[in-house]
């Protein structure tokens, strides 16, 4: 595996306080974000800091075994108990032929924080997600892709932390492709509701 620069995850917690003021905000699924182009290069393997196309966007360019890192904070509003999933979002620059397939790693560690004697430097876990085209994809694309639900994962509470490496596994495209890492995050679910507690245990304010 190899190794580059950490980003953090996207702090929504403003986000959430403007929903609930507007009485828009409650029970349902939320995103934790890590954009990939924040990353600094650094490592064995990193990807490229490289233009996306004409219109003058650059992006971090991964090759086959390239990577990048994130780190995500769990937040106060999470649902203890449920799964979250995460996902890549990523562009190719030339339009899919079908059957064309990309692959995207995430392997990970999750610790609770607050002493309560977990590591994050412990063995890792690996997810293995395969993007197959459908041959519509146009060039640049916005392309999703996300877990399954037998590779979700627990966040376990607020205030875990999880690190995840983010590789491009392999690509078997048809063409001279170059894909671009955008972001990757957590779907997760929310109850709506905030912790009454900044540390264990934790109880919300209903």
């Amino acid at each position: 595996m190899s190794a580059t620069g950490i980003v953090n995850s996207k702090n929504v917690r403003e986000e959430i306080e403007n929903l609930k003021n507007q009485n828009k905000f409650g029970a349902g699924w939320q995103d934790l974000v890590a954009y990939l182009n924040n990353s600094n290069a650094a490592g064995l393997n990193p990807p490229s800091w490289k233009s996306m196309g004409a219109n003058g966007h650059y992006g971090l360019h991964f090759t086959a075994g390239e990577s990048a890192f994130a780190t995500f904070h769990i937040l106060h509003d999470y649902k203890v108990g449920t799964l979250a999933y995460p996902h890549v979002h990523f562009l190719v620059n030339i339009a899919l032929t079908a059957g064309d397939t990309i692959t995207w790693l995430l392997s990970y560690t999750i610790a609770r924080g607050h002493h309560q004697g977990e590591s994050l430097t412990g063995t890792r876990s690996t997810i293995s997600m395969t993007y197959t085209a459908d041959g519509t994809e146009v060039a640049g694309e916005h392309l999703i892709l996300e877990c399954s639900d037998a590779q979700a994962i627990d966040l376990l509470e607020t205030d875990s932390l999880v690190i995840m490496e983010v590789e491009m596994d392999a690509a078997s495209v048809t063409g001279t492709e170059e894909i671009f890492g955008l972001m990757v995050d957590l779907h997760y679910q929310s109850d709506g509701t905030l912790t009454k507690e900044k540390a264990p245990g934790f109880t919300k304010n209903v």
